[in-house]
């Protein structure tokens, strides 16, 4: 027996030293794996050809281990902490007032928060509840303010918040990452730049790395060092 758990030892290390090859599977909101990954993956790939991913973009979040997922890419306002997941950070991402310099033009730029409550907006479910929709705000000296809003499209896809706002449909309140190239390409404006949404953690998740794969341990290596990159070039404060 003794032999027999020795012989299982070495050939998990054979294993580990072995050229990373096999399938990857990774979990991600569709924005995330859009903005995020579709810029760095070519270059895992190209030194990596004998290792395939296979990239689920999906706004749901997913049971990692009962679904069987090696990765996950998450965005939330909380630390994860769940049972048998390592959960890495990768930046902090604040959420931008935003809206086309058209509709600005027509509509007039807001001087206040509480100017937003005239204009159309572009809000998430979790905005409305109580009949009511509203945006919690902080400026840089955080000092929090309730703003009531009056929007125009409620979506939770992120996707489709950016190509209304672009549109003109009202103001956005969006990741700053999501935001940040129609900004530069004059699509989007900031408002109220003093004042922001709610922070969002960004981690990339994977089970406990017990006699992990190399595969998996090469993606989640350099996913660490250009995944973080990648995010601040569009805008979010790295921890």
């Amino acid at each position: 027996m003794l032999m027999e758990s020795a012989q299982g030892a070495f050939d998990s290390l054979d294993e580990m030293k072995r050229e990373p090859s096999g399938h990857v599977r990774i979990s991600c909101p569709v924005v995330m794996a859009q903005s995020y990954l579709a810029p760095i993956l070519p270059g895992y790939m190209a030194t990596h050809p004998k290792v395939k991913v296979v990239i689920d973009a999906t706004d749901r979040e997913v049971n990692l281990i009962e679904e069987r997922f090696d990765l996950a890419l998450r965005a939330s306002a909380q630390t994860e902490n769940i049972n048998g997941l390592v959960a890495r950070s990768l930046g902090i991402a604040k959420r931008i007032l935003v809206a086309s310099p058209a509709y600005l033009s027509s509509y007039g730029y807001p001087a206040t928060p509480e100017m937003l409550s005239h204009l159309s907006t572009i809000a998430r479910v979790a905005d409305s509840y109580d009949g009511m929709s509203r945006w919690e705000l902080m400026n840089q000296h955080a000092v929090t303010q309730t703003v009531q809003i009056q929007p125009q499209l409620i979506a939770d896809d992120l996707r489709l918040q950016l190509e209304a706002a672009i549109y003109g449909i009202g103001v956005a309140l969006l990741p700053e990452p999501i935001a940040v190239a129609a900004i530069n390409r004059k699509q989007l404006q900031q408002i109220l730049p003093l004042w922001s949404g709610s922070e969002h953690k960004l981690h990339l998740l994977y089970p406990t790395p017990r006699g992990m794969l190399p595969s998996i341990r090469s993606l989640i290596d350099y996913l660490m060092i250009h995944l973080p990159a990648g995010i601040h070039q569009r805008g979010v404060q790295i921890e």
